[in-house]
């Protein structure tokens, strides 16, 4: 059924990857490059890196916004008392970008709750955009 029909969708994206590459691939010069089948177990991920280099999942400004919450994230678990301000305007930010960064941010925010940091972003959304 639903079970069946799921991974012959995932089958058939991976068969259209493989023979995209195969077909769009060139070097600098513009001699065709040759893919090669990914195989069981690896991800689309490790593919895009190790074929085209890719490693970024979301772009640079998205990059940096994460990479900023990160740093102001663990300034926060540091010192408990630092004001969540800043944090807060970055998570807004970044959250508003997309639903898959929404869902970063609010695991995020989740993980800082634990640490016994409230944060809300309601007080973040009525500050500069």
């Amino acid at each position: 059924g639903a079970v069946a029909l799921r991974q012959a969708c995932a089958d058939v994206r991976a068969l259209f990857l493989e023979q995209f590459i195969e077909a769009h691939l060139r070097d600098d010069k513009g001699k065709e490059i040759k893919a090669q089948p990914s195989g069981a177990g690896h991800s689309y991920e490790v593919v895009l890196e190790d074929v085209f280099g890719i490693s970024e999942h979301f772009d640079t400004e998205s990059q940096n916004l994460l990479k900023r919450l990160r740093e102001e994230r663990n300034h926060l678990l540091a010192d408990k008392s630092a004001s969540d301000a800043s944090y807060a305007v970055t998570a807004r930010d970044l959250a508003r970008r997309s639903e898959e960064l929404d869902a970063i941010v609010s695991a995020d925010i989740r993980q800082l709750a634990k640490h016994g940091r409230k944060i809300d972003l309601m007080e973040a959304a009525s500050g500069p955009v």
